[in-house]
């Protein structure tokens, strides 16, 4: 520990700060003496009194960074995830976790969030995306699959970013399901690994909120449960998908559509709420309702309120000219005169 202090703190540094027998707080005082064969250490407290106490029992505190090692050895810890910022302290705890005769953990380094400049998110500046302002415009499995991505790499985190992470999730159940229907179930060398059941309600994300976690509840929300059985466990971890819903990836079905289309929807008859987004819906799928699909259902509550609070402030409109006049209402007329079957390809060529 001392090499990594400068000299003025080599000379008072103690991995123990002792409790106070009569106040119970953790004092902040140099250490005057240790005795390694009694287990004990010394102090001066604010009175000038001596007092030794031993460094077990409750009568010790230590200090953050031995205190990491100390757990991992005490608990057998064999995996830690953290903070790029802490690279240094996690060194240190692992040669403390050696010298105490366990073997340290696998640490994963994760970078920083930045904001939409490239510059740290910071509390009083305001300059990120909470929890509660994510799940305001996109399904919480969006923001499990955003943070689940590349986490060795800094990755901007600003509302632009929901649109992609929201298409990219539905991409990753899609191509599950589709790799799952391509591959046969044969004996292979994972026949001896158990893969873990879970249940119907699954734990995605800990949001820190209220010391709960999101569940997502799949049988409410019209998506069906699939455990991809024929698919390999190298196939399985390869897709984000299987781990965001914990080796339970529901089937879900929106129609061939997915959040930017609903956005581009919403900004080009100025939805006002899903209800306006359903009659084009409908059109298109004429076999899809809000009851018989709630992800899309979702989707579009979604997408009229990232319409509203990003897109429609932004909008900006021009004044057609005679010229543009002219061809606006012609092109009203020839879809007016269409027949209500007419196909794409109809419609393109008039």
């Amino acid at each position: 520990m001392l090499p990594s202090f400068r000299e003025e703190r080599q000379q008072t540094y103690s991995p123990f700060l002792p409790i106070c027998p009569k106040t119970s707080q953790v004092l902040q005082v140099p250490v005057i003496e240790t005795n390694t064969d009694k287990g004990t250490i010394t102090y001066e407290d604010p009175n000038g009194e001596k007092i030794e106490v031993p460094v077990t029992k409750g009568k010790c505190k230590l200090q953050w960074k031995p205190d990491w090692g100390m757990r991992w050895a005490a608990f057998g810890v064999n995996y830690e995830a953290h903070g790029k910022d802490l690279t240094p302290s996690a060194v240190l705890s692992s040669q403390i976790c050696e010298i105490l005769g366990e073997k340290p953990p696998l640490l994963f380094c994760y970078e920083f969030f930045l904001d939409k400049e490239g510059k740290k998110i910071s509390k009083s500046k305001g300059n990120g995306i909470s929890i509660e302002e994510w799940l305001t415009y996109a399904p919480t499995e969006s923001l499990a699959l955003y943070i689940f991505q590349s986490p060795k790499k800094t990755k901007r985190l600003y509302f632009d970013v929901i649109p992609k992470s929201t298409d990219e999730y539905l991409e990753f159940v899609k191509r599950y399901h589709e790799n799952k229907d391509n591959v046969l179930n044969t004996e292979s060398s994972e026949s001896s690994i158990v893969i873990p059941e879970f249940s119907s309600v699954i734990p995605v994300l800990d949001t820190g909120i209220q010391e709960e976690k999101i569940w997502i509840p799949v049988s409410s929300t019209g998506m069906t449960p699939d455990r991809g059985a024929n698919l390999s466990l190298e196939q399985r971890l390869d897709n984000p998908a299987w781990h965001i819903h914990r080796g339970n990836v529901p089937n879900i079905e929106t129609s061939g559509i997915n959040f930017s289309l609903l956005l581009n929807l919403a900004a080009a008859c100025n939805a006002e709420n899903k209800e306006i987004l359903w009659g084009f819906i409908s059109s298109y799928a004429l076999n899809v309702t809000p009851e018989n699909n709630k992800m899309l259902d979702r989707l579009s509550d979604f997408a009229v309120k990232y319409y509203h609070d990003f897109i429609k402030p932004t909008k900006s409109y021009k004044t057609p000219n005679a010229k543009e006049k002219e061809a606006l209402l012609d092109l009203k007329d020839t879809l007016h005169s269409l027949s209500t079957t007419a196909t794409a390809e109809e419609i393109q060529s008039q």
